[in-house]
């Protein structure tokens, strides 16, 4: 089921199918991705309780193995729509016996999606612990973005801004698509912008970590139209593109991928979260079109 939104110049639409974001429109210009199974179908998928993947064989947790594909399950699951209101829509996901085959946990996790006063795009996590037993978990988001937004331009017309020059050192992904500690990239380099290209995203996503006051912005040099992410509260943020395809995913996340040589249990992953029984945590992150 589809909710559209539309507050002063912003459209969005959500869909129960995933809880996902399937468009930003502002003046009428579409900015989200709209899938394409030749290069990727997805949009802006949820990602929980994992980001990435872990190793083919599942990780052992307190209560079972933990067996999920990529990005884990809340991505290919029906939410509930919990409510509505003028400007926001909020999906709910509980666990049932479908998820606990592969994640032998209870949880309840809502997504709330919004229009700010300011022009952004809201995106809230919550996530609650109605269980007994802590809750290991990771989340995150998966926003991609059209690129080029205009006839006139090309993918490599946009470019990455940072609010101040860094360097950062990205693991890169293995055919598993696990993270190789001995097998690394810098990316940019001590500059604070970084030019699109498609060689960028040859060998899979980047990871950035620490960025600087937690906001990126995507910009086309030629229309002056893109993005600008903040994703206070996430420690990480994936950059990716799928081949030669028209777009480019600014993902923030709290946690990551599996990395090679790490143990075989499932609470150890970097980043998880380990929420107590009845308590909950959020998260937000916001896109900003110009």
């Amino acid at each position: 089921m589809l909710t559209e939104l539309t507050r002063g110049d912003i459209t969005i639409c959500c869909d129960t199918r995933g809880g996902e974001l399937r468009s930003i429109r502002k003046n009428g210009l579409e900015y989200l991705w709209q899938g394409d199974p030749a290069y990727w179908a997805g949009r802006a998928p949820v990602l929980f309780p994992i980001v990435g993947c872990l190793p083919s064989e599942g990780l052992m947790s307190a209560e079972g193995l933990c067996r999920m594909k990529r990005h884990g399950l809340a991505r290919l699951c029906e939410h509930r729509c919990r409510s509505t209101s003028d400007f926001s829509v909020t999906y709910e996901l509980t666990d049932s016996e479908e998820t606990r085959c592969q994640y032998p946990f209870r949880f309840r996790l809502n997504m709330t999606y919004g229009i700010t006063g300011e022009g952004g795009v809201m995106t809230l996590f919550t996530v609650t612990n109605p269980g007994t037993v802590p809750l290991p978990f990771a989340v995150g988001g998966h926003p991609a973005f059209r690129v080029p937004l205009t006839e006139e331009e090309t993918f490599e017309d946009y470019e990455l801004r940072l609010t101040r020059p860094c360097c950062f050192s990205s693991m890169r992904l293995n055919a598993e698509g696990l993270f190789d500690p001995a097998d690394t990239v810098a990316v940019f380099d001590g500059r604070d912008t970084l030019t699109l290209s498609h060689d960028l995203f040859a060998r899979d996503a980047l990871m950035l970590t620490e960025v600087p006051d937690n906001t990126i912005t995507l910009t086309g040099l030629k229309s002056g139209r893109g993005v600008t992410l903040t994703f206070d509260g996430f420690d990480y943020l994936g950059l990716w593109s799928a081949g030669n395809a028209p777009f480019a995913a600014l993902e923030p996340w709290i946690a990551h991928s599996s990395v090679l040589g790490d143990d075989d249990r499932f609470e150890h992953k970097t980043g998880l979260v380990s929420l107590p029984s009845g308590k909950s945590a959020t998260w937000a992150f916001v896109i900003t079109p110009f």
